[in-house]
């Protein structure tokens, strides 16, 4: 700044303190002049440290959200969608981009969640978190089981500011416990068979 005459202005710097550890720092750095000559600098130091180990945090949960196997919607408090990750777009095949400012009920319609919907409203209400299954039927036809989790978030003060629902798809396990059990009534039907065939033989 003194040799050039100009102001620096440098973000995200790191500053070396003694005990060998450094700070991350935003520096503001001025020239003063006297006589037309830079005689010497005001200069400006900002710790931001915190702040940037906050932004770094808010990244990773912002990939971890994004990237999570299981499907995530975040609402404000009127119920208008804010955000759907990857896993919400495809599993259930909607776009973010069209959701976002919508109703959630919007992603509700080819839900079984009308006989439900009172229970959520009853538990968000009293600041409780809701958790059940549904089935819906995908933009693509297919027919989905999910196991959800729906839970309001409050400010300092105690006030609703969003709602958040977690699924997750069930639909393969549904169906191989679905096969299962039809094994085990066939094969009940075999052993009942083979007695009564035993029966009629004796």
């Amino acid at each position: 700044t003194i040799a050039e005459g100009e102001a620096l202005l440098a973000d995200e710097m790191p500053l070396r303190l003694p005990d060998g550890s450094s700070l991350l720092i935003s520096l503001r750095s001025y020239p003063v002049f006297e006589n037309g000559q830079c005689t010497g600098a005001v200069v400006f130091y900002a710790d931001i440290s915190r702040q940037q180990k906050l932004e770094q945090e808010k990244q990773l949960f912002a990939k971890v959200i994004r990237q999570a196997p299981a499907l995530i919607l975040i609402a404000d408090a009127e119920g208008g969608i804010e955000y759907v990750n990857s896993a919400f777009e495809r599993i259930l095949g909607f776009a973010a981009a069209e959701l976002v400012g919508r109703p959630a009920t919007d992603c509700l319609q080819g839900l079984d969640f009308d006989e439900q919907m009172d229970q959520v409203r009853c538990r968000l209400s009293k600041g409780e978190a809701w958790t059940g299954t549904f089935t819906n039927t995908t933009l693509h036809g297919r027919r989905v089981i999910l196991e959800a989790a729906i839970f309001p978030i409050f400010n300092q003060r105690g006030q609703l500011t969003n709602v958040v629902a977690m699924g997750r798809d069930s639909t393969r396990e549904q169906q191989l416990v679905e096969q299962l059990h039809h094994a085990q009534k066939m094969e009940a039907i075999g052993t009942l068979a083979a007695s009564i065939a035993h029966e009629f033989g004796n």
